[in-house]
């Protein structure tokens, strides 16, 4: 029901106007007028204040400059004075995330063959003919350049990876 209508309901209900030229004159059927009438008015709804609401713009500021965890934000907002609970931290929080927080760390990609990373891994012991010698280990090289991506085992002694090298 829209405000209107019910302004003219009420000015033609206090005109003694019947029920049955009321729902004729609104465009309505009586039942509906019947409904309105019957109906009590709902209260307003106050807002109540939150025990966040003081520290919210802080929130804000600090979520739109880092992407933290909700714990992060609760010991800074505890040292700050807040006492409430972390539930409603986390459902504020996750707004402002899904809205404003951007990622530090970008992706950094370069052309094939501009720029490499090597790794060296020991993957344990060579064990021959039941025989564990101490020097016989077992090393992985990998190396990525760009997109173009390697990986070796050297048959030397498995040394330290300047070995492979000298």
């Amino acid at each position: 029901m829209l405000s209107t209508e019910r302004a003219v309901m009420q000015r033609l209900l206090g005109e003694e106007s019947t029920i049955a030229e009321v729902a004729r004159r609104l465009g309505r059927s009586r039942q509906t007028i019947y409904n309105w009438i019957n109906k009590e008015e709902q209260p307003v709804r106050r807002t109540r204040m939150s025990k966040l609401d003081p520290y919210r713009a802080y929130i804000k500021s600090r979520l739109e400059r880092f992407d933290l965890p909700v714990t992060v934000l609760l010991s800074e907002l505890r040292a700050k004075g807040y006492d409430g609970g972390i539930t409603i931290l986390r459902d504020f929080a996750a707004k402002i995330k899904k809205r404003h927080v951007r990622r530090l760390v970008d992706r950094f990609e370069t052309e094939p063959g501009r720029q490499a990373q090597v790794d060296w891994a020991s993957c344990g012991t060579i064990i021959h003919e039941g025989r564990r010698p101490a020097h016989r280990g077992a090393g992985v090289f990998a190396d990525d350049l760009g997109r173009v991506c390697g990986l070796r085992a050297p048959a030397g002694d498995g040394g330290p990876a300047g070995a492979l090298f000298s």
